[in-house]
């Protein structure tokens, strides 16, 4: 296997990583930030 490919693919594999966590944590600040001014 080409080791430039496989280099690239990991790398395009930690960047959709990085994209589904930091969605991740975008709905989980917006569900915080909700409840606390419904609870306020």
């Amino acid at each position: 296997m080409d080791r430039s490919n496989l280099t690239f693919k990991y790398h395009s594999a930690a960047v959709g990583l990085q994209e589904h966590l930091g969605r991740l944590l975008l709905q989980e600040n917006y569900r915080l930030a909700y409840c606390s001014t419904k609870t306020a």
